[in-house]
């Protein structure tokens, strides 16, 4: 890794290099974050079943 002193060009040279990688960072991030609120509104409608099954 050469380290350039040009702040702006570092910075571009950091985006398009690692642009694939912070994709799926991305990507990964969001699938995950969509899985947990999937979760967690499926277990909220569970207990909300459960509790008008049980009233």
């Amino acid at each position: 890794m050469i380290f350039n002193h040009d702040p702006i060009k570092a910075i571009a040279h950091l985006f398009t290099g690692n642009s694939v990688f912070m994709f799926n960072i991305v990507t990964t991030t969001f699938n995950f974050v969509f899985v947990s609120i999937i979760a967690i509104l499926t277990i909220k409608l569970m207990e909300l079943n459960s509790k008008e099954h049980n009233s």
